[in-house]
């Protein structure tokens, strides 16, 4: 069985404490995501589960 990666975190554009704009979708495209793929694991994050019910079913 293939390893898993279940990211939680923020997604889409937001502000930090000192009104900076963060790219969450584009900081798990381009650093989270492609790092853990690059250590053999299936990664995904928490919004791109359509399916509602246990975690653990998503990763059988």
């Amino acid at each position: 069985m293939k390893l898993h990666a279940f990211v939680a975190m923020p997604f889409g554009i937001k502000r930090d404490s000192e009104g900076n704009t963060i790219d969450f979708n584009r900081v798990y495209a381009e650093l989270i995501k492609p790092s853990l793929e690059a250590t053999g694991l299936d990664v995904f994050r928490a919004d791109e589960e359509h399916r509602a019910g246990d975690i653990w079913a998503l990763l059988k």
